[in-house]
């Protein structure tokens, strides 16, 4: 069973009789919005888990906001072309896993044998070369977490996928 919450914050997963909510959510700027954050985390009656978060616009030299209740870890920088984080619950223990192909753009942690991966792609209008780039280094990502020995993998966050053809502002065709 998958549900979507009308704000788009919440995503619910249910395996094995188990329901875990684990939210993505593109904060666009997480500093400023981490009290409508936490009010929306109250509002429900099934927390998340987790909740993965893309264009955090934060400076990487410094810590995340705090969030009550939630570890958390960032990578990524203070532009708007980046920057992921992940709050896990504070009762348990987590661990972050360095990625081999990190960049500001995807982080990992693992808690409770779940590893929750946070990615942000570069836009349909970048790069094709920065697009190819992005998705090689998460797919050897993915394979590093596996050698790890870690099988239980959730990955959320903006992907900014586009099926179809069609012609961004600049006047370039992109798929």
């Amino acid at each position: 069973m998958m549900t979507r919450h009308a704000d788009g914050l919440r995503l619910v997963l249910e395996c094995d009789s188990e329901t875990a909510a684990i939210w993505t959510w593109n904060a666009n700027g997480l500093a400023n919005k981490i009290d409508w954050l936490l009010e929306a985390i109250l509002a429900v009656e099934n927390t998340p888990e987790a909740i993965l978060i893309t264009e955090t616009h934060h400076v990487n030299d410094k810590r995340i906001p705090e969030l009550f209740g939630y570890q958390g870890v960032h990578s990524g920088s203070s532009t708007r072309s980046a920057g992921v984080a992940i709050y896990v619950r504070a009762r348990r223990h987590y661990t972050r896993i360095e990625l081999t192909h990190a960049a500001d753009r995807m982080i990992a942690v693992l808690q409770d044998e779940i590893v929750y991966i946070a990615v942000y792609a570069p836009v349909n209008s970048s790069e094709i070369e920065m697009r190819e780039q992005f998705f090689t280094n998460l797919a050897a990502n993915i394979e590093h977490v596996r050698s790890l020995g870690h099988r239980k993998i959730i990955m959320g966050g903006d992907i900014n996928a586009h099926i179809g053809e069609e012609v961004n502002s600049n006047g370039r065709l992109f798929y």
